[in-house]
């Protein structure tokens, strides 16, 4: 499978998560970021956050992370 291109690119410190069936890629010095959406096929930009962060994306990312949705065992 491949993707189609994002809407801009990313340099310095990104950061890719998969979550709820969406891809994110956030970072770079402009402090963006785009969700694909599987099911629409295609790159939704995400509102700015420079003014959130301060251009501290490496505590941004090391904050935000998500636990897998794992299987209930059986039995």
């Amino acid at each position: 499978m491949s993707l189609p291109d994002m809407n801009g690119c990313r340099d310095l410190r990104n950061k890719i998560l998969i979550f709820e069936e969406n891809l994110y890629v956030i970072g770079g010095n402009m402090c963006t970021g785009e969700r694909f959406s599987f099911k629409h096929n295609k790159w939704i930009p995400l509102k700015d956050f420079g003014d959130i962060l301060n251009d501290n994306l490496v505590a941004f990312s090391q904050n935000n992370s998500f636990p897998p949705k794992l299987p209930k065992p059986a039995g």
